[in-house]
Parts: structure tokens; C-alpha cells; sequence
């Protein structure tokens, strides 16, 4: 009897292979990323190796689109919705074979490359038991030829990503509550011997960062002393930081994180995951580069790719990109100067709440923004600007001067939007800040151009239509690569949405209402104090009041004015009686007053 967990069928909807009798119902590829910087990577050794391919998991699938029509590819997925799909392009390639099951029942012959770009938890099934780190690697590492590359996601079991999410059952993608692993990933020094047995030599190992679900920079461990590299990997990450979006909201700052990681050299130790390359031949004849960025998700024709070579060629990958007043020319991505974001020292100085700080930068930078031209001055943003600073002189100038905006305007105008953008990011990314806590991007907005002399009010009507001609250029921000430059000017930031915040944002607002509970604790205790104090002298003044009412003196006297009292009582109804009805309302309140001054 056959063992059932290699039994193969045909799909007979589709024609694809079944393994092992699965039938999940279920896709992973509508969230697999197009900007995983890892498809970089393992493009360039595809293109490098001849041979079948064999691409593991819905992200490694992605590559399909850019390998050749005539060249032998196999593609394994978990789920029969992503096999459909991936079926319907065999009509384009000759040479597609599509696999549908887990990980642990595929079967196959040895292949030149295996790329399996995502957590090695998404490639097995709910069926399936959960395997460890090790036991996926070695089943990749079984597929790969005896002159074959193996290109694979490793999760590190000490990243920083265990520092910026909050762990749930309920938060994980699919099925990985159910799948699981046996154990997490990988510590560092595991890295190198962990496919001996299978005499595969660890090749190449690069750091991906921001996070594990997101890695858009990869930068290869040998290169991280680099400190040019470090710090255009460092100010990239910050630049294309991307919003939190939904799901458990962070412990800590994903970009915050990155760039301390970068600072203390330990990427290489804390990376949220690795992408790592191992070979059966010679390491050195892979010829890989030293560092990929990716821009995030986008329209293809805006996102630019940016490789750096061990030539330390840094080279972006594209043409020129056109769409009304906006152009952008991808050879020139990120080929501008070098230093410290001017969005992450603002932010460095709002996190302390040091507002002199926050002015100090801001004046610097308007001064030099308007100094520029005003179409330039519309894409020095402060998330694409950085400074630099050699004694006493501070020189400003584009991280990435590949944009070029044509549109009449004021610098004014341009640099109160930039400002209004960084103030939106703000609150969006739950940052703290040394305004109110209630404040709005306007609000904070009104303040960072007071800085600059610039008046807000007078400014906001003719930057929203700034943004809004820019976004009319372009689409639809959200869904183009200048949304980094270009941020929608929405109602809604103009208050902090409270659920917005993250854990540590949360435990110090509560101490700050702590506090300010506390100081309103102590002013009702003091008025309750004073309170009771005039109580005490109204008490001492009705004493001494029934003291006098009770004198012999106080009883002639208020014998002797009863008369008076009276006279005054008849002279007022006598009137009150001779006046004319419509009149009387009146005239009563003003012989009121006139007999109550004569009494």
C-alpha cells in the first residue's frame, strides 16, 4: 500500500498536483508582498545558475513574472486558490509545474535553485505536524542539486521584532495558529553549521530589517562595518517608514528600533530575520550584492529598486516615470547626500519633549528651504531631507533627488505643507510630541510654522491645494510611490485617534493623567481647606450679628425706623396703583430702585 502522504492527483478543475490528498481552500498569495527585498536577491542567482527552479511559498512565487518563458520552474504552494492561479499562467511558461500541499509531503527532483521567501511556518499545512527551523531547511535542502543554491527566510529567535509586536494566537496570518513550529527560528552562530549534514556551506547571509513580515533593506553581514553603507541603510529605512496599518499595535517604534540596531553594530545579531544563501560549492562564486532597498509596495513604475555591488556601485533599477506635473527618473534614486534624516531629529527631539530642540531644527531647515526654488522646495520633505553637520556649519540637501515636481507656488506654501506632512506622520505613527495631548496636525502644524514665521492660516488654503493637484497628478497617493513624499489631507488626523497609540504611548499618557489626577487632588483638598475656613468665619460674623440684634441699643433703633418703613411701604403701592397697566412691569422695577435708593 502506498503511503498516503506522497500520493499525487491531478487538480481536475485546474490540472495541477495535489500532494498527499490536501484540498486547502485558502490563499496565501493576495497578501504576499511585491517588495520583499529578498526577490532581489534571489532573481540575481536565478539569472546566475542553469537549471530548473523551484519556488517555495507564495512570496518566492512572485518571481515567476520575471523568469523566462522557456525556463523550468516548479512552484509549491499550501492552498488550491494560489494553485489556480499560478496554473492559469502555464500557458506562458512552457515550463511551469504547480504543486499544491505542505511542505513535508513534496517530493521532488534536485533543482539548481530553491528560494523559499517566507516564514517557514506558512509552508506547511493545518494537517501537517509542525516542524522546527532545522527540519524545513533540511527538506529545502534535499530539493537543491549537488552544484544547486538554496535561497531561504530565516527568523531570528533573538530579533527585534519580539520588541515591537504584542504576541497573539488570534493575530497570526492563516493558518499559522494551527501549523505552528516545533520550535522558533535561529540564533546567529547556528546559521553556519545548520545544513552540514547536507554538505551545504552557508554562503551569504544578509540582515533584513525593518521587520520580519516586512523586509525592504538587506544588507549582508560582512558589509556592516561599513559605515557609509550602515548609514544609507539606516536613513532608508526611515524614509520609507510605512504606517502601523491594522493588527496588535506595537510595543515599540519599528524605525526606532532599526536605527538604535544600526548604531550599536548589531544587525547582524538582531535582525527581525535573515535571508540566507547556501551552496554545496565555493561562497566566493556567488556573485551577490552587499545591500538591496526596496521601496514599499507601490505601482510598479514608481517604486525604485536600489542595489549596491561590492564595487560599491549603488545603482537604482528603472527609467523615467511621468504622470502630469510630477516626473521621476529612477536612475537617480537615492543618489543624493548623506546624514541624519531631518524627520528623525525632529522626532528624536518631540520623543523627549524638548520643543527648543524642535525649534532649533525647524528654523535650520526653513531657512534652507527657502532658499530653494519652489517646485524643489516642494519634495525637500522632511522624511527626504538630511542634515549634516561638520563643526559649526549644518548643510541640508535630498536623500533621493529623483522626483521633480513642475507646479507654480510659493515657498511658503511648500514649506508649510512639508510641515503639515510631518505633523500628520506624527500622530499617525503615535509618537510622542511636546504639545497637548489632544492636539491636531493643525494644530502642532500652526506651531512648527511660527517657527519659521510663517502663518498657518493664511498658508493651509493654498498647500491642501498644492497636495491635492499633486495627488489629482498622480492618482491615487496610496497607491503610487510619491505617497511618501505626498500624505492626503484628511479630516480625520486633525485629532489623535487614542486608539492609535501604541503600549509604551498608553502606559505614559496614564502616568501623565496620573499626575495631573494627583495635582487636581491637591487643589481640591486646598479649596476644601479654604472652604472650610470661610465657613468658619461666616459661623464667627452670624455670632456676633445675634450678639448686636440681642443689645437694648439695636432695639431702639429698629423700633424708631418702623414708621419710616411704613410710610415708604404706602408711598409704593399708592403708585404702583396710578400707573397704566401696559406700564406697570416697568415702572415697577424703576420705583424700585428709585424708593429702595430713598430708603
Amino acid at each position: 500500500m502506498t503511503d498516503p502522504q506522497t500520493v499525487r492527483q491531478v487538480e481536475p478543475v485546474s490540472g495541477f498536483t495535489l500532494t498527499g490528498g490536501e484540498m486547502l481552500d485558502h490563499s496565501d498569495r493576495a497578501a504576499a508582498r511585491a517588495d520583499h527585498a529578498g526577490l532581489e536577491l534571489a532573481r540575481r542567482a536565478v539569472e546566475a545558475a542553469e537549471g530548473p527552479v523551484l519556488l517555495i511559498g507564495p512570496t518566492a512565487s512572485l518571481l515567476l513574472e520575471d523568469l523566462s518563458p522557456e525556463r523550468a520552474v516548479s512552484v509549491l504552494v499550501r492552498g488550491t486558490v494560489d494553485a489556480r492561479s499560478l496554473q492559469h499562467s502555464r500557458d506562458l511558461h512552457e515550463g511551469l509545474s504547480v504543486h499544491c500541499g505542505s511542505l513535508d509531503r513534496f517530493d521532488t527532483s534536485a533543482h539548481a535553485v530553491v528560494v523559499a521567501l517566507d516564514p517557514l511556518r506558512m509552508l506547511v499545512t493545518p494537517d501537517s505536524r509542525p516542524l522546527s527551523c532545522r527540519e524545513s531547511l533540511a527538506l529545502m535542502a534535499g530539493f537543491t542539486a549537488e552544484s544547486g543554491v538554496l535561497v531561504a527566510e530565516v527568523s531570528n529567535s533573538l530579533g527585534i521584532n519580539d520588541l515591537q509586536t504584542a504576541p497573539s494566537v488570534l493575530a497570526r496570518d492563516n493558518f499559522d495558529h494551527l501549523a505552528g513550529e516545533a520550535a522558533g527560528g535561529l540564533f546567529r552562530h547556528e546559521l553556519a553549521g545548520a545544513l552540514d549534514h547536507a554538505d551545504l556551506n552557508l554562503a551569504r547571509c544578509f540582515a533584513a530589517v525593518p521587520s520580519a513580515t516586512h523586509p525592504v533593506v538587506l544588507v549582508r553581514d560582512d558589509s556592516l562595518a561599513d559605515e557609509e553603507l550602515v548609514q544609507f541603510a539606516k536613513t532608508f529605512t526611515s524614509a520609507v517608514a510605512v504606517d502601523p496599518g491594522p493588527g496588535p499595535r506595537t510595543l515599540s517604534d519599528p524605525t526606532m528600533l532599526t536605527e538604535r540596531m544600526f548604531d550599536a553594530r548589531l544587525a547582524a545579531e538582531l535582525a527581525p530575520a535573515w535571508i540566507v544563501m547556501w551552496t554545496h560549492g565555493d561562497a566566493d562564486d556567488l556573485q551577490v550584492p552587499r545591500a538591496v532597498a526596496v521601496e514599499p509596495e507601490t505601482a510598479a513604475g514608481w517604486r525604485a529598486r536600489v542595489v549596491v555591488d561590492d564595487d560599491d556601485d549603488r545603482h537604482a533599477l528603472g527609467g523615467l516615470v511621468a504622470s502630469g506635473v510630477v516626473e521621476r527618473d529612477l536612475s537617480r534614486a537615492y543618489a543624493g547626500e548623506r546624514g541624519a534624516l531631518v524627520e528623525t531629529m525632529l522626532t528624536d527631539a518631540c520623543r523627549v519633549r524638548d520643543l527648543t530642540g524642535v525649534r532649533h531644527v525647524v528654523a535650520a531647515y526653513g531657512a534652507w528651504l527657502m532658499s530653494l526654488p519652489a517646485p524643489e522646495a516642494i519634495v525637500a520633505t522632511v522624511d527626504n531631507t538630511v542634515c549634516r553637520t561638520d563643526g559649526d556649519s549644518v548643510t541640508f540637501g535630498l536623500f533621493d533627488p529623483s522626483w521633480t515636481v513642475s507646479v507654480e507656488t510659493t515657498s511658503e506654501a511648500a514649506l508649510a505643507r512639508n510641515l503639515w506632512r510631518f505633523a500628520q506622520r506624527l500622530l499617525r505613527r503615535s509618537f510622542a510630541h511636546p504639545w497637548v495631548a489632544d492636539a491636531g496636525a493643525d494644530q502642532i502644524t500652526d506651531s512648527l510654522c511660527a517657527m519659521v514665521g510663517v502663518d498657518w492660516t493664511s498658508t493651509r488654503e493654498s498647500s491642501v491645494a498644492l497636495e491635492e493637484r499633486l495627488r489629482a497628478s498622480l492618482g491615487s497617493a496610496a497607491d503610487n510611490g510619491f505617497a511618501r513624499l505626498t500624505t492626503p489631507g484628511a479630516r480625520e488626523m486633525d485629532a489623535q485617534d487614542p486608539r492609535s497609540a501604541s503600549w509604551r504611548e498608553t502606559v505614559r499618557a496614564n502616568a501623565e493623567l496620573r499626575e495631573e489626577l494627583a495635582v487636581n487632588r491637591e487643589r481640591i483638598d486646598w479649596l476644601e481647606r479654604h472652604l472650610e475656613w470661610r465657613d468658619r468665619q461666616f459661623a464667627g460674623l452670624e455670632k456676633r450679628m445675634n450678639t448686636v440684634t440681642a443689645t437694648t441699643a439695636y432695639k431702639v433703633t429698629d423700633a424708631l425706623g418702623a414708621p419710616k418703613r411704613k410710610a415708604v411701604k404706602s408711598a409704593r403701592a399708592l403708585v404702583m396703583d396710578q400707573l397704566p397697566p401696559g406700564f406697570k412691569d416697568k415702572a415697577e422695577k424703576a420705583v424700585r430702585r428709585m424708593l429702595n435708593d430713598a430708603t
